[in-house]
């Protein structure tokens, strides 16, 4: 198989975007016949707080079927968004780095106990 052929038939398995900003995601499925599961998210925020905008980017890792990779997608980043929002506005302008790490890493293992509550509970 030549390089041409090669290539050609990676781009079969592959998706991708290029977001504003110059910004490539690609997803790979390499197992022929079968949906790809993956997921990513890039979104840029400018009502965060005031100075520059945040850039939220995601990728989302789907197993065994693409539900919850769908409904992360969906829902975490306007979920994080308020949580940034909220939690900024409460510690001021004075803000650390790790202080939005642990808001951010808290709110993310919030939202993956809520789905993994909805799960158990079907």
């Amino acid at each position: 198989m030549s390089l041409d052929e090669a290539r050609a038939a990676f781009v079969k398995h592959c998706d991708s975007k290029i977001f504003k900003d110059g910004i490539h995601a690609v997803t790979f499925q390499p197992t022929p016949n079968r949906a790809n599961e993956d997921r990513y998210v890039v979104e840029e925020w400018d009502d965060v707080c005031e100075g520059p905008s945040w850039l939220f980017m995601a990728v989302l890792d789907g197993h065994a079927g693409s539900e919850a990779a769908d409904h992360t997608a969906k829902h975490l980043p306007t979920f994080l968004r308020n949580a940034l929002r909220s939690g900024i506005k409460d510690l001021g302008t004075n803000y650390t780095v790790s202080e939005i790490s642990t808001l951010l890493r808290s709110h993310v293992e919030k939202f993956d106990l809520e789905i993994g509550l909805a799960v158990t509970s079907l």
